[in-house]
């Protein structure tokens, strides 16, 4: 799962810029919508476990908030969720900070996720959108 969701993307729709960078241990998302005005960027590690995917956020800026946490070389560290902590069909936000994701279903393709009001997250071996 580590590996899959590697890559890079840049996507333009509408007035809508997406761009991603994933690497093993971060997960980088900014997001710009000229058409409605907002914006949300996200830094977050990485980690994974046999019940699934889970990110710590240590940046997090979107329209009227801004989160990121007292030390941010803190993030530099490994970031292994706590098992326990995963729930089955859906998505959850214990006390470390995290947002978890439990393992769906899992093909030889591709990895499905359970994320929060019934969405379903998808990573694929090769990853079309990461070119």
């Amino acid at each position: 799962m580590a590996l899959w969701g590697v890559g890079k993307c840049f996507e333009y729709s509408n007035g809508n810029y997406n761009v991603r960078i994933e690497t093993q241990k971060y997960s980088i998302y900014f997001c710009l919508s000229i058409t409605d005005e907002w914006i949300y960027c996200r830094v977050g590690q990485n980690g994974y476990c046999e019940k699934g995917r889970a990110m710590l956020s240590p940046i997090c800026i979107r329209q009227n908030e801004m989160r990121m946490i007292e030390n941010n070389l803190l993030s530099m560290n490994e970031y292994k969720p706590l098992e326990e902590c995963f729930i089955e069909n859906g998505c959850a936000f214990p006390a470390d900070g995290g947002w978890y994701w439990s393992i769906n279903k899992i093909t030889d393709d591709v990895i499905y996720l359970n994320g929060c009001s019934g969405e379903i997250y998808e990573i694929h071996r090769k990853n079309e959108l990461y070119k």
